[in-house]
């Protein structure tokens, strides 16, 4: 039986794999010989995403910062490299789009040699994709009855990529040594506002880079500037409408010390390289059928398992965490990561629980360095009016600024919530009547006692007449499931 199409997009899978990175580095032969591993530190840059046959394979680099000191001197050294790495999850059917997004979970380092360390780090990554489907609803005809509901299913209109680079100067004051070495440098990017201006989303952020480096006197100092920008990400086919999701991924920073006329050895040159990801979004009414029947006829129906997510807004939530550092400790670098341990629906509440993990290098009293994890946890409460049962709850942490000082540090976060009406359901693609009619029915009406599980379409469909047949004949009903004795006439 003919029928009417929606084209539809359904998250149909999210996975989470650990990988573990290892390498060897060996200094460099302008460097002495190891005396001391102060700590470990690494970070992830995913430089492509590709579907290949029956797997979604992620590349990227690790890049690994070993703190040390070295024979001979009484000075911090550090050693950055990176590490490349490919991995792969296994897919049963090509998604129509997917997001990666990826964190280290841990990293540590030992000395080997003299001159060579073994480092490891811990990579926590997740693929989710959504698939594009065109779900079929039979449309009633005479003697057949369907049984509907209109809900609000999601269109991806549009998912695209833009990859730019920012390059800021940043200079030390007049007073300072000249800088001789970089010894650490972090960076994050987060997205301030979307809005979509014809088929193009409009992107404004705000990159933060922190640099540390040592002066030709061996002291540590520290550098940090915020660098706003404007991107456009084209997204064709989208409409003005359409909510924008958007995520920034860091791809690269390089830092390269001025070498060249009076700002030689006097500024630092941070370039960042970074990948905007935006995907426009839309409801659409879908008609679900759910059951059918037909008065002069058994039925052959196919049903498929749905699981209908509506479209909902990104809604920002900001929070902080502050922290002060320990008696006789100097924090001289602060970098942090953020995320969401649980979400939940509590006394028609939303409660968002998070922790931040703040990496410190800090100098004690006596002048020794040391790298040091930190987690405090946090817990917002965003005012939301869409509370029911049936909700997909998708949170996202993202730091959005890390300062400090000597005595202590403080980590603004940025918590995403969408808040979407989900279904998960069997509906009904197609229905067709095999010919066998049911048995004669001799009489002209039944009365039927309704308890409290009944509904009207269940009493209908039993005594093969129309649900609006008993309608007419009770004449209103104002509550279907409550006890009383329904007069159900048969249709001949």
């Amino acid at each position: 039986m003919n029928g009417t199409e929606t084209a539809i997009s359904q998250w149909s899978f999210d996975m989470t794999d650990t990988v573990v990175i290892r390498a060897e580095p060996v200094l460099p032969d302008y460097c002495p010989d190891l005396q001391a591993l102060v700590g470990t530190q690494a970070a992830v840059r995913i430089k492509e995403r590709r579907i290949e046959p029956g797997k979604i394979t992620v590349e990227g680099v690790c890049i690994f910062t070993e703190l040390f000191y070295s024979e001979g001197e009484g000075r911090l050294r550090s050693l950055i490299h990176g590490q490349e790495f490919s991995h792969s999850f296994p897919v049963d059917r090509i998604p129509s789009g997917f997001t990666v997004t990826a964190r280290v979970q841990e990293a540590s380092g030992r000395l080997l040699q003299a001159r060579k360390m073994a480092v490891t780090a811990s990579l926590i990554l997740e693929v989710k994709g959504y698939e594009n489907k065109i779900v079929i609803s039979p449309v009633e005809q005479p003697s057949l009855f369907l049984k509907a509901e209109k809900v609000n299913g999601m269109r991806v209109c549009a998912a695209n990529t833009r990859s730019f680079k920012l390059v800021e100067e940043m200079e030390i004051g007049e007073a300072e040594a000249d800088i001789e070495e970089v010894l650490a440098a972090d960076a994050s990017v987060w997205v301030q506002e979307t809005r979509m201006i014809s088929e193009k989303a409009v992107l404004r952020g705000v990159a933060q880079v922190h640099l540390l480096y040592a002066d030709e006197n061996g002291a540590c100092r520290h550098l940090e500037k915020e660098v706003p920008f404007n991107q456009i990400v084209e997204l064709e086919g989208a409409e003005e409408s359409c909510c924008v999701y958007a995520s920034m991924d860091i791809t690269s920073l390089k830092v390269s010390v001025s070498t060249e006329g009076e700002k030689a050895a006097r500024s630092l040159a941070a370039a960042l390289e970074i990948e905007a990801y935006a995907r426009a979004c839309r409801n659409v009414e879908l008609t679900l059928v759910t059951d059918a029947y037909a008065t002069d006829s058994q039925l052959n129906m196919e049903k498929m398992p749905l699981s209908v997510c509506g479209v909902a807004p990104i809604q920002t939530v900001e929070t902080s965490v502050k922290a002060e550092a320990e008696p006789g400790r100097e924090i001289i670098f602060a970098k942090a990561d953020a995320l969401i341990s649980d979400a939940h629906i509590e006394q028609q509440r939303l409660v968002i629980c998070g922790s931040v993990e703040a990496e410190l290098i800090y100098r004690d009293v006596e002048g020794n360095y040391a790298i040091e994890k930190q987690i405090t946890e946090f817990s917002v409460y965003p005012e939301t009016a869409n509370l029911g049962e049936e909700v997909r709850l998708d949170c996202e942490a993202v730091v959005q600024r890390v300062s400090f000082t000597e005595s202590g540090y403080e980590v603004n976060v940025g918590v995403g919530v969408q808040l979407n009406e989900v279904r998960d359901v069997e509906t009904v693609v197609s229905v067709e009547k095999n010919g066998e009619a049911p048995a004669p029915c001799e009489c002209q009406a039944y009365l039927y006692y309704m308890n409290g599980e009944d509904s009207l379409w269940e009493v209908a469909k039993r005594y093969r007449t129309s649900p609006e047949a008993v309608r007419r004949a009770n004449g209103p009903l104002e509550n279907e499931g409550t006890h009383r004795v329904l007069f159900v006439p048969v249709l001949k």
